[in-house]
């Protein structure tokens, strides 16, 4: 997804993985907090797939791209996905506010196919 922005403009990849990001023209190459996000933050898109349950300070980041997107995504594992690492404390509180205030677009398999994740609109 990201590379595909990157061809109409400016794209920013925030990951440990570098070869995610292949075509992005910015791309940044390192663990994502809250605080790190100032430097790219406000945007007019922020996509957070299936990441805020890696992070430890998962909600203050779904906060600050809540507060300075014109629009975002987020993806979720399912609350039953097992082999789902959640690092993130406050994922339930998270995932309240997703299911109540966005709006599903699309199912993908999750890592358990027994469920599926929602990719959101907020």
């Amino acid at each position: 997804m990201t590379a595909k922005l990157a061809e109409r403009g400016e794209a920013v990849g925030i990951d440990s993985d570098s070869s995610r990001f292949r075509h992005a023209s910015n791309i940044v190459t390192a663990k994502a907090d809250a605080a790190m996000l100032r430097k790219f933050l406000p945007a007019d898109v922020v996509l957070l797939l299936s990441i805020l349950h890696h992070m430890p300070d998962g909600m203050q980041v779904f906060q600050r791209c809540r507060e300075n997107a014109r629009v975002l995504f987020v993806e979720l594992p399912h609350p039953s996905e097992q082999g789902v690492a959640k690092r993130c404390k406050d994922i339930d509180a998270i995932s309240d506010i997703v299911w109540s205030e966005g709006v599903a677009l699309v199912t993908t398999p999750g890592y358990d196919h027994r469920y599926e994740r929602t990719l959101w609109k907020l």
